[in-house]
């Protein structure tokens, strides 16, 4: 790959796959929608070494621009409303972002002569709904907010490939973890708990069940399939790792890899949420498909992408002490 465009690029996974791009000796230019006085691209030190494109994903024109002026030749398309409680309370901008953004920089790809070698699209297990072992061809029956929002962006994607013959790829992921300190979730709240020598909560009665793979084996994945876009383009592919888990055995067994990473004896904290989530119970994908057909498999188990997580969180506490102090995370 030469010339990248990554949307999303200072989010958690876009500046991780711009990180790794750029290890590969690629050209790497992104969208950045706000520009924070720190983000990602901090954390991961690669802000000077990265093109920003500053603007709105559903600016067709300003797109279109950015792909010509950069003489893009490889798009991977990650800006959206991606925190479901964000989405809840803001649906019209997630709408708007998720679906109509997607449609601009598909539409963008469409008009320019020198049209991108491959477009991957970033969906999300979530479009599945309630189901177990998704496989591609199942049924898409996300119901909330930012669930439906990733079905409509999912299958714009692929009849832009039907209608048009663009080189498009959707990916469909499950919950990812890393190194991700700005974004309250239940990894990095439970490991930033230790690390203040607290109690991390577990909720009482919630019998979750959730799929997790490790930001740099999703980063592999996205770039394994746009290398391969001849043998995937017009497909929407799941990548997970195939490890199921409880919400409350995740959080122990983070409590026990970060008590011996931390030589403590943290316990948990059992509690009664007020009110409870609307969320999905039980959630897995099947992934046989995109290891079959580009020989893409996760490097990392879930017990060594969460220790690898969690030592990072302890290498990078006081930078990341320092960054919130001076500068305020922006959300």
């Amino acid at each position: 790959m030469e010339n990248v465009f990554i949307t999303g690029i200072s989010g958690f996974v876009g500046s991780h796959l711009a990180k790794e791009l750029i290890e590969r000796g690629t050209d790497v230019t992104g969208l950045q929608h706000d520009i924070k006085k720190k983000s990602y691209l901090d954390l991961l030190d690669i802000k000077n070494k990265v093109n920003i494109v500053s603007g709105d994903i559903k600016d067709l024109k300003l797109l279109q621009r950015a792909l010509v002026d950069y003489k893009i030749d490889w798009v991977f398309h990650l800006a959206a409303v991606s925190i479901v409680s964000k989405a809840i309370q803001y649906p019209i901008n997630t709408y708007e972002t998720n679906v109509f953004g997607t449609l601009a920089l598909l539409e963008a790809c469409r008009l320019i002569k020198n049209k991108p070698r491959a477009l991957v699209i970033t969906s999300t297990d979530k479009v599945y709904g309630e189901c177990v072992n998704a496989k591609e061809d199942d049924k898409l029956d996300g119901f909330g907010i930012y669930e439906s929002s990733k079905v409509n962006m999912d299958v714009i994607s692929r009849a832009y490939y039907y209608a048009y013959s663009l080189p498009i790829v959707v990916t469909r992921a499950c919950n990812i973890i890393g190194y991700d300190p700005q974004n309250s979730r239940i990894v990095p709240n439970t490991i930033k708990s230790m690390l203040k020598s607290k109690s991390p909560i577990i909720f009482e009665g919630e019998d979750t069940y959730r799929e997790y793979i490790h930001v740099d084996d999703v980063c592999d994945a996205y770039i394994k399939l746009a290398e391969n876009i001849e043998k995937v383009k017009g497909k929407a592919l799941n990548v997970g790792t195939g490890e199921v888990i409880s919400q409350e055995n995740l959080v122990l067994k983070i409590i026990e890899i970060g008590n011996e990473i931390l030589g403590k004896g943290i316990k948990p904290r059992y509690v009664k949420r007020e009110v409870p989530l609307k969320e999905i119970k039980r959630q897995s994908l099947n992934s046989d498909k995109i290891r079959k057909l580009v020989g893409w498999k996760p490097k990392l188990s879930l017990d060594e992408g969460l220790r690898s997580t969690f030592r990072e969180f302890v290498e990078k506490e006081f930078v990341e002490k320092e960054f919130v102090e001076k500068e305020e995370w922006e959300n």
